[in-house]
């Protein structure tokens, strides 16, 4: 990328380092006076009639709930939203250059390719472009460790006259609603530029949606069926925690076993076997992520 240049070399590692710095220093600043907000927001009194046609379900406050705790815990949000910003830069950047400019500017670290190069190549290469969006879907999961961080607290759940799948339900929801939000803005800016197509544009929203729909379901299956209340530090359980690591793996080789396969099929079998992979296997996916959420919420307790 910097063709030999020493010089160049020196400019891209300070710019790298200034980028770095400049978000530290962003999130250090700004997440304590998010936090304070939220709280002193959530711990408001109101009056009775203020209560009046406010009162939310109980489905709908702990999703508030699940979201507040993402928007006042950095390193929850650091870990479990970096696909989410991820998925918007790369539907950016598709959409101001291309796939074929994205290829040949060599901003993708090993890929150098010309331009009539990565136009050859472009067909098959938009058909595993759906595999991206899933990648950082699986990037994405909010719910992984959400049961686990409910840490000494979870006793206030357990005693909640709410349904096991209510609960989990909640922390779901809250996940799907942060990555449908990023899939929305993704989609939106590939329509109005494109540059991908429309056809490949919906199945880059139809692939993230199944793996973020799937992967979600499944990890949170996952830690209520084990969680781990006694944790010292948020990290071991949004960084180490197993629901996570199993999301983030399963998520890595469904992506790129797909993008290889839809690749593939492109190039052999045409098109339609691509589009019909790219379709079914995300649709496969959420629905046995599903079904493993509705069997594990069969039971009406809440933490077993």
């Amino acid at each position: 990328m910097t063709h030999g240049s020493w010089a160049g070399l020196a400019a891209f590692l300070g710019m790298s380092a200034l980028v770095c710095a400049a978000t530290v220093a962003l999130v250090t600043r700004l997440y304590p006076r998010m936090g304070g907000t939220v709280s002193a927001r959530g711990g408001r009194s109101f009056s009775a009639s203020g209560i009046r046609g406010r009162v939310a379900s109980p489905l709908g406050a702990l999703v508030i709930k699940e979201l507040r705790r993402v928007a006042t815990l950095p390193t929850y949000a650091l870990n479990c939203c970096v696909g989410l910003v991820l998925m918007v830069v790369l539907a950016v950047a598709l959409g101001v250059v291309g796939l074929e400019g994205l290829l040949a500017s060599g901003a993708i670290d090993g890929v150098d390719v010309t331009a009539e190069q990565a136009a050859a190549i472009s067909g098959p290469l938009r058909a595993a472009l759906p595999w991206a969006f899933g990648f950082c879907a699986a990037m994405s999961l909010t719910v992984a460790p959400s049961v686990s961080l409910e840490g000494r607290s979870a006793w206030v759940m357990a005693s909640l006259p709410l349904s096991r799948r209510t609960v989990l339900g909640a922390k779901l929801l809250a996940n799907l609603a942060l990555g449908g939000a990023a899939v929305a803005v993704s989609t939106v800016v590939l329509l109005a530029c494109g540059r991908v197509g429309v056809t490949c544009a919906l199945e880059c929203a139809v692939v993230a949606t199944g793996m973020l729909a799937g992967l979600s379901s499944l990890t949170v299956t996952l830690d209520a069926r084990r969680p781990n209340f006694g944790f010292s530090s948020p990290n071991e359980v949004v960084k180490r925690g197993f629901p996570m690591m199993a999301g983030v793996v399963v998520g890595l080789v469904v992506s790129f076993g797909c993008a290889f396969a839809a690749f593939l099929a492109s190039s052999s079998l045409g098109q339609l076997a691509a589009d019909a992979l790219n379709v079914g296997v995300p649709a496969l996916v959420a629905a046995a992520g599903m079904a493993a959420f509705l069997r594990e919420t069969s039971d009406e307790h809440v933490y077993a």
